[in-house]
């Protein structure tokens, strides 16, 4: 303790030379470090009344601050860096079984794709001999092909995608584009990108190939000036699909609904659980799919 101004010079020639000028200086608390009589360093604190002058100063060793300091920095680095080996070898482990499953799992879907073409082409030729001598076995081997045909185009969408999904728009130019002929546009399609999942993707290419295969049967597509113009948008979880035919033959209203009507009704509301609508306009067949994706 020391008083300022000092009584005696004794009181301040007992401090240190590094607390002097701390004890003569103007202001109230500090905290700064210092060396003691005895070459210590110390971390001293002072505080000084301004009613008496009297300051009082507590220091303590720097060692007493430091030492356990520096243990404890040693031992968290010590901890730190083999915690990091074990993540390390860790996560060199899972990258390691997951390149190998992934490897397998490309493996599996290059086999599945090879299985399931061979599969579609012996279907092709076994339907082709059965029906070889049947009277109406051309339209009926004509239409068998069609929807392998549309089957093996989603396969292949979905193949180049590893089977996550395909999208609106891929589908749409395989099953209008071998109506796409001349320089004249007779297939329109427009809407977003969009990805489908495969439960939905499937069905829903038997189905569009249906509707395209009547339409150059017996719509639009039949004659020279006919156009099919395939429209979709998205509004929340539904896909609106819109199927519009003009330019073709004069449409009356079916008597009864034939296999390719019956085929799209029951695909819709079946297996995409969805709702199909046709309008037989006099100028054109006009139908929409809503379904939930």
């Amino acid at each position: 303790m020391a008083r300022v101004p000092a009584r005696n010079d004794n009181e301040l020639t007992s401090a240190s030379a590094s607390l002097r000028p701390h004890l003569l200086a103007k202001g109230s608390d500090r905290i700064v470090e210092t060396v003691s009589l005895e070459g210590v360093k110390i971390l001293t604190a002072f505080t000084r009344s301004q009613e008496t002058g009297w300051i009082v100063a507590l220091g303590i060793p720097l060692d007493t601050i430091s030492g356990p300091a520096r243990q404890t920095l040693f031992t968290t680095l010590t901890i730190g860096a083999v915690l990091l080996i074990v993540g390390l070898t860790f996560a060199s482990r899972l990258a390691t079984h997951l390149m190998r499953a992934e490897a397998h799992r490309e493996l599996l879907v290059n086999e599945l794709n090879h299985r399931v073409k061979n599969t579609l082409s012996s279907v092709q030729a076994i339907v082709a001999r059965g029906l070889a001598q049947s009277p109406a076995s051309a339209e009926q081997l004509n239409a068998i092909e069609t929807g392998l045909l549309a089957l093996s185009h989603v396969h292949n969408i979905l193949s180049s995608h590893n089977w996550q999904g395909a999208g609106m728009r891929d589908i749409a130019a395989a099953i209008l584009e071998p109506y796409a002929i001349g320089a004249r546009r007779r297939v329109i399609a427009s809407g977003p990108a969009f990805t489908l999942p495969p439960r939905v993707a499937i069905p829903l290419v038997l189905v569009l190939n249906e509707m395209v295969t009547n339409a150059a049967k017996y719509g639009a597509l039949s004659t020279a000036d006919g156009v099919v113009a395939l429209s979709w948008r998205v509004a929340g979880a539904r896909l609106r699909i819109t199927w519009e035919e003009s330019g073709g033959p004069p449409v009356r209203p079916p008597q009864r609904s034939g296999y390719g009507t019956r085929f799209i009704e029951r695909a819709v509301s079946g297996e995409l659980g969805g709702n199909y609508t046709a309008t037989y306009a006099p100028s054109g067949l006009s139908a929409v799919i809503e379904i939930g994706v």
